[in-house]
């Protein structure tokens, strides 16, 4: 009865996230990522001044008693469409994504669930799967943002902008990055 549930469970979640791109809530790091039920890393932090933030295109997803697996590389959609589709690019070999369970999944709302304090999952998702880099030392909150034309502050100006580096794939599909 129960595998025969987590299978339906695995199948509506293949149907759902198979091939698309899910937003990691935290940072890549260079390994396997593990998270437990709650969302909270598994893994050590990586150790570098920059952090990369973004989402992975599900090619696998498997669940078993006990852990929920996601595996695909780093990708975004492109802006250009090719055949009336969005353009996906690829920034690394695949990935995987483990999430460690303190008890079976009992419906799609519980893998759901799970899955949302680890990727982000609402209307906004598509916002976080961009590939963005942060500065592992921001402390400022996401909701202290400031609106230059108002108080008196001044529009951020650039002192180094150089180019960044994207795969031989973002290059022939012209991904752009800011």
């Amino acid at each position: 009865m129960q595998a025969a549930l987590a299978d339906s469970i695995k199948d509506a979640l293949n149907h759902k996230y198979k091939n698309h791109i899910l937003a990691l809530r935290s940072p890549f790091t260079a390994a396997d990522q593990k998270f437990d039920s709650a969302g909270h890393p598994l893994n050590v932090p990586p150790n570098s001044a920059w952090l990369l933030y973004g989402g992975i295109h599900v090619e696998k997803l498997n669940l078993s008693r006990d852990t929920l697996r996601l595996q695909g590389p780093l990708a975004a959609f492109a802006d250009e469409k090719k055949d009336g589709k969005p353009v996906l690019v690829r920034f690394s070999k695949s990935q995987r994504m483990e999430i460690h369970l303190d008890r079976p999944l009992k419906s799609l709302d519980d893998a759901e669930a799970v899955m949302g304090r680890v990727f982000f999952l609402g209307a906004d998702a598509a916002e976080h799967a961009k590939p963005e880099l942060r500065r592992a030392d921001d402390i400022i909150p996401d909701d202290q943002i400031y609106d230059y034309h108002q108080d008196g502050v001044k529009a951020p100006k650039g002192i180094s902008t150089p180019p960044p580096d994207f795969s031989e794939e973002a290059r022939k599909a012209n991904f752009r990055g800011r």
